[in-house]
């Protein structure tokens, strides 16, 4: 006897998931018409799955930084080592992201303008209208 409430209680990553591809397809193909170089659509496309992913992983990197963050301070003292080790690792893996993608914004001037936006509103558009309930 599963209702819907207890379907979103177990997967509460579900909506982020349905607005990230989402986003991405919507993104990809507005990418795709809007390319400046009418030759070449599909480096449009390209960069903007590349920046969407970028984008994603920090995202993921975020959420479970914050969580392991939120488990370290209500957790026992038993497995409080293995929970300081996992917070710490997706804190390297954040920070990682975040200068991957300052890497790539700074060394790659060629990014076309349309895919640049797109992929960077993905910091926005996922989490504002992933945790939006509508009820």
């Amino acid at each position: 006897m599963s209702s819907k409430t207890d379907d979103s209680k177990e997967r509460p990553w579900a909506p982020f998931l349905k607005v990230g591809l989402f986003w991405l397809v919507f993104g990809s193909v507005l990418s795709f018409f809007l390319a400046k170089d009418h030759a070449h659509p599909w480096v449009s496309v390209r960069w903007m799955v590349y920046l969407w992913l970028l984008v994603v992983m920090d995202l993921v990197a975020l959420a479970s930084f914050v969580s392991g963050m939120f488990d370290w301070k209500a957790g026992s003292k038993k497995n409080q080592a293995s929970l300081i080790i996992r917070t710490s690792s997706w804190g390297v893996i954040k920070l990682a992201c975040l200068g991957l993608l300052g890497t790539v914004l700074y060394s790659a001037r060629n990014i076309p303008p349309v895919p640049l936006l797109l992929g960077l509103s993905t910091m926005v558009v996922i989490p504002i209208f992933g945790g939006l309930r509508l009820r």
